[in-house]
């Protein structure tokens, strides 16, 4: 007996000896029931992470973003290896062809929080974590999605890292895991055309803005901030199928032989990075009078940070939306995105934060101690023919952004050096 009817008959015998809710779906109206029988099947999934990453070609004026693909950089498979978790959320709605339509009829697909599942992501080779990966490694993350019959679904797949840790804010953020920066909006009833992600925002501390109260030294202005801590996830993005690239899974389809209806056939699906990554290296050193202040710490500001995307598709990640907004005494639009801690100074620091696309201004603020006292510094980061501490990026200009505005864009990396900061920091103030 073919393979369908097999499920068929077996799901009849499982409704007529369980009372289990999930093998009772509902039924919506103008629908038989009794035509409708009930029954589950599990198939396997399998979602992997893409490792390809895209460069601009540098100090060039490259088209808006996703207009035109970039260059294809193979270094984004090391990029994976802190990536361990995967959030598997599936929606779904009635088969249509058991539906009588009419205009009132709702086709969309709901939340289904009976397949609502986080999987471990690991190395398909069983590469140890902290090792460097093989070429022909990949990141995989394996579960099951059960489907019930009369139903068909889509389900999309969301990775990020548990590991990840984030920099000291005095407990004001979450000391470490991505998952506790964002929230998906899921509830009952929730259709899929309205799924999306929030990134939190989160306030400040008293020393980021003002540092030692008991300090007679003038502070640098806070006129240019937000106020507002924002720390974005690496947020890989992709939906599953069962090999036809179809991304509504039915009960039931066609299979090898003829005439044939396979309900086993397993999902896979790839994760492709949804957001820019941001690398900043810089020799600092902070100078006022001829006095040479220690630098103890640096973070890295940027405008117009959006923490809202839809997640029914991939190309939602070029439409984030909602930026920031300062907080209540604030005046400035510079949020903090990360931040270096234990520097001194002279001494080579890396920045490195993860920005949903948006065109944006960077900038730095830093806190120095030296013979006076304490002392802060504002500083934009620009990239102009004249050079300075970003002229080596690549990736960061398009055409309708210049000078200190940047559009970074998708699974792009972009990686700014610079020399010390005096002139940047003397010449080119945030406020």
């Amino acid at each position: 007996m073919k393979r369908y009817m097999w499920a068929l008959c077996a799901a009849l015998l499982t409704a007529a000896c369980t009372d289990d809710a999930e093998l009772q779906p509902s039924v919506p109206e103008n629908v038989d029931e009794e035509t409708l029988p009930a029954g589950t099947v599990a198939v396997p999934l399998t979602v992997t992470l893409g490792t390809d990453w895209d460069t601009d070609a540098p100090k060039t004026r490259e088209a808006p973003p996703d207009q035109r693909p970039g260059l294809v950089n193979e270094s984004g498979l090391e990029e994976t290896k802190d990536v361990d978790r995967v959030r598997v959320i599936a929606f779904r709605r009635r088969t249509l062809d058991d539906i009588i339509m009419t205009e009132d009829t709702d086709t969309s697909f709901v939340y289904d929080p009976s397949n609502d599942q986080t999987l471990t992501c690991t190395w398909q080779d069983g590469t140890p974590d902290g090792q460097t990966p093989t070429a022909h490694t990949r990141k995989e993350a394996k579960g099951t999605l059960k489907k019930v019959y009369g139903y068909e679904y889509r389900v999309v797949a969301v990775g990020y890292s548990s590991r990840r840790a984030f920099a000291d804010t005095e407990g004001i953020v979450p000391a470490s895991g991505e998952e506790n920066v964002f929230d998906f909006d899921l509830s009952d009833g929730l259709k899929f055309q309205d799924f999306k992600v929030t990134v939190k925002d989160y306030g400040v501390w008293d020393e980021f803005l003002k540092g030692n109260p008991s300090s007679v030294i003038a502070y640098e202005s806070v006129g240019c901030l937000s106020w507002k801590t924002v720390f974005v996830p690496q947020f890989f993005y992709g939906y599953c199928h069962t090999g036809n690239g179809n991304p509504i899974i039915p009960f039931a389809e066609e299979g090898d032989g003829e005439d044939e209806q396979e309900t086993d056939k397993p999902l896979t699906g790839i994760l492709y990075r949804g957001v820019a990554k941001l690398e900043l290296y810089f020799t600092a050193q902070i100078y006022h009078n001829v006095i040479d202040y220690n630098l103890l710490w640096c973070a890295l500001l940027g405008t117009n940070v959006q923490t809202e995307v839809g997640l029914t598709d991939y190309d939602d990640f070029l439409r984030p939306f909602t930026p920031v907004q300062p907080a209540e005494d604030a005046d400035g639009e510079y949020t903090m995105l990360t931040r270096a801690t234990g520097l001194s100074g002279g001494k080579e620091f890396m920045l490195t934060a993860y920005v949903l696309p948006a065109k944006m201004r960077l900038g730095i603020r830093m806190r120095g101690e030296g013979t006076w006292g304490l002392r802060y510094h504002n500083g934009k980061i620009e990239v102009s023919n004249g050079g300075s501490s970003g002229e080596n990026a690549t990736g960061i200009i398009s055409t309708n952004v210049q000078g200190e505005e940047f559009y970074f864009r998708r699974n792009h990396k972009y990686v700014f050096t610079g020399g010390k900061t005096t002139e940047l920091f003397e010449n080119h103030p945030l406020n």
